[in-house]
């Protein structure tokens, strides 16, 4: 990963910064909760946060856009038909973690 220039002229390891993404994107709380677990202020939480959100889209743009040529309707309507059979889950193509 290229150096994160962070606002505030915040540092940040990278080892420091990948568990913080991780664990904010793994668990839903708030950052109150984070400030105990990493021992940091809720400032620097967010603002390392956002940077590290910021600098992985302008380093990825390409790939997070939706995928014209894979997803189309037929192709989504065969993985919510496979999804309902095998889970009884109705309306359902796909799951925000990509597991299959």
């Amino acid at each position: 990963m290229n150096a994160i220039s962070y606002r505030s002229r915040y540092v940040c390891d990278p080892k420091t910064a990948l568990c913080l993404l991780l664990y904010r994107l793994l668990v839903p709380c708030q950052l109150k909760t984070m400030m105990h677990v990493l021992q940091r202020s809720r400032s620097w939480l967010s603002i390392v946060f956002n940077n590290i959100v910021e600098h992985l889209i302008r380093s990825f743009r390409n790939l997070l856009f939706w995928d014209r040529n894979r997803l189309i309707r037929e192709t989504i309507e065969g993985y919510a038909a496979a999804i309902e059979c095998n889970g009884g889950v109705k309306e359902v193509w796909g799951f925000i973690n990509g597991t299959m």
